[in-house]
Formats: C-alpha cells, sequence, structure tokens
C-alpha cells in the first residue's frame, strides 16, 4: 500500500534532461542494464500517481522500463496519470530504453490497473507501451485503459502499445480458450472507420469466450503510420456481448471533434 506521487524519476528537475536510473555492467561481455525508475516486488495494492492535480509522476530518460512489477505478491496496484517517456511538457521525446510498464515473468502482478497514462518512445527495438509477460503464475486481470500510447520501439516504432506473452502479435484463437499473460485475450478485428468530421462509425468483430460481457477500447493514431500501430489518442469505449457463437459484430459511433 505504498503511494508514489509527484515525482520526477529518471530527469533532472526540471524535468528536460536525463538523469538516469540503472546500472549498466558487463557480463561475458555482453552489455546489460540492470534497474528500473520503480521497481516493485513482493508489495501488493501500491499507487504509482493518481487522478488528482500533482499526482502523477514524470518517468522519463531511464535505462531500462520506467515501471517493473513482479515477483508473488505485486498484485493490485493502480497506475495512473503518470507521463512516461516524455518531458515535463508531456509532448516532447525523453524516452526509457525499455517498457512503459512491464509485468515480470515471475508472476504477481495480477489485479493491476494500467489507466490514463502517457506511454511513449520507449527507445530498444521490440519494446512496448505495456509489456505483460507469462508468468511462473500467470500474470492476469490487468486493466489496461484510457491510456496514450505511442512510438515506441525505437526509430522503426516495432514495439505495440499492448505485447502479451512472448513478443509479437498473438494469433486469435477460436472462442480464446488459450491461457498464459492476461489470458492472451484476443484482439478485435476492424473491418471500418468513416468520419464526416464529427462523428466516426467504427465496425468490426470480437471472436472470445462465449456468452461473455467485454469492453472495447477506441483510439485514432496520427498519420502517416508507420511501424506497428499503437494507440496515441483514446476516443470512447462501450460494452459488447459475445453470443453462444463466441462473436460478436459491433457498430460503435463516436464523436470527434471536426478537424
Amino acid at each position: 500500500a505504498n503511494q508514489i506521487q509527484g515525482n520526477f524519476i529518471g530527469t533532472d528537475n526540471t524535468g528536460n534532461s536525463a538523469v538516469p536510473n540503472g546500472t549498466y555492467w558487463i557480463a561475458n561481455n555482453n552489455l546489460s542494464t540492470v534497474g528500473c525508475g520503480i521497481d516493485i516486488s513482493y508489495a501488493p495494492n501500491n499507487v504509482i500517481g493518481g487522478n488528482t492535480p500533482g499526482a502523477g509522476n514524470l518517468i522519463s530518460g531511464n535505462w531500462r522500463d520506467a515501471i517493473c512489477i513482479g515477483d508473488f505478491g505485486a498484485s493490485n496496484n493502480v497506475i495512473q496519470g503518470n507521463l512516461v517517456g516524455v518531458k515535463a511538457d508531456g509532448v516532447v521525446k525523453l524516452g526509457n530504453e525499455w517498457h512503459g510498464v512491464e509485468i515480470r515473468d515471475a508472476g504477481g502482478g495480477s489485479g493491476t490497473t494500467i489507466a490514463y497514462n502517457t506511454l511513449a518512445y520507449a527507445t530498444l527495438s521490440q519494446r512496448s507501451g505495456v509489456r505483460i509477460r507469462a508468468g511462473a503464475t500467470p500474470n492476469t486481470n490487468i486493466l489496461v485503459r484510457g491510456n496514450s500510447i505511442y512510438a515506441n520501439g525505437g526509430s522503426g516504432i516495432t514495439g505495440y502499445a499492448i505485447d502479451l506473452g512472448t513478443f509479437g502479435r498473438d494469433a486469435i484463437d477460436s472462442c480464446d480458450t488459450d491461457t498464459g499473460a492476461n489470458l492472451q485475450q484476443n484482439s478485435p478485428v476492424l473491418l471500418s472507420a468513416v468520419s464526416d468530421g464529427y462523428r466516426t462509425r467504427i465496425t468490426g468483430t470480437l471472436n472470445s469466450v462465449a456468452n461473455t460481457d467485454y469492453l472495447l477500447q477506441f483510439y485514432a493514431s496520427p498519420s502517416p503510420i508507420t511501424g506497428n500501430l499503437q494507440g496515441k489518442r483514446f476516443l470512447n469505449e462501450a460494452h459488447f456481448s459475445t453470443g453462444a457463437n463466441c462473436t460478436s459484430n459491433y457498430p460503435f459511433v463516436v464523436t470527434i471533434a471536426a478537424g
């Protein structure tokens, strides 16, 4: 039940220059890094940031993950309202080398909420905004909601907004019977998005567990798109239910400002 709020972690006191946490070291002639901006182990129910003015942390410029969570008993954390990978203005790049939030292989991070943060500019290849690993005891019931996630994975944007289990896009399995990180939740399939400048109508499908209610979230990314798609601007969300055949066809209308 620790609270970490209102700090600059990995930057100078202006929030504009990196003062990295972490250590470079050499093992068997391989250069490695250890250490995160915030590292939670064997401690549950922590709050990093918050939804009140001044509660959010700036966590940028670090040599490994901005926030890493793992080892048994590190469950049910709230990570909310933080600026990760940017300067104090919330815009200019000041990336951490690794993931914005990493739930580690040791397990124990289940029940964590990651909401309404900026998670951007992870500088190394294949690093993502949120990485949820499978874990010795699978990391599940992790809610990732309403974040601005973009430009992660180095210059080629090789990371993902959210990456479950082993690196890379996961296959969609019928009725979503697999297990692992967040139960390897199937991704929705986007079929169309049409805007008249005021409203955007989105259609698509979701194949997952039969007769189950799901919260789907919709995001926009700047154009042109380069690298892997990530969700910079949160649009809206809605609940949809699957039928007995494990699928849901969803029309959805989002009201957006013109331009």
